[in-house]
């Protein structure tokens, strides 16, 4: 008989958890709207409210509030996506070497 173990959350800053409306940006200026889940320096849990979107690559996201974040698609599960955040700079010059 196994027993679960409890794993210590390895986290150094806790993710600011919130659920706000977003609008992501991928490919050639293609959208996405989303519910920003989690955000934190490193980067951010979404969910898509769109089905049958392929994100992959570098993203923009847009929230209400006006901010931006950019960064690129770590991870996919379902209709939930993981964004490594990356500053305006890595994105411009990412940008120019996809082209």
């Amino acid at each position: 008989m196994s027993f679960p173990v409890a794993r210590p959350d390895r986290r150094i800053l806790a993710r600011r958890r919130c659920a706000e409306q977003c609008v992501i940006e991928y490919g050639q200026g293609e959208t996405a709207p989303g519910v920003l889940r989690q955000l934190d320096l490193h980067g951010a849990r979404v969910r898509l409210l769109q089905r049958g979107a392929s994100l992959s690559g570098d993203v923009r996201i847009l929230t209400q509030a006006g901010d931006e974040v950019f960064g690129a698609t770590a991870w996919r599960i379902g209709d939930v996506l993981g964004v490594r955040r990356h500053s305006r700079s890595e994105a411009r010059i990412r940008a120019l070497g996809a082209s």
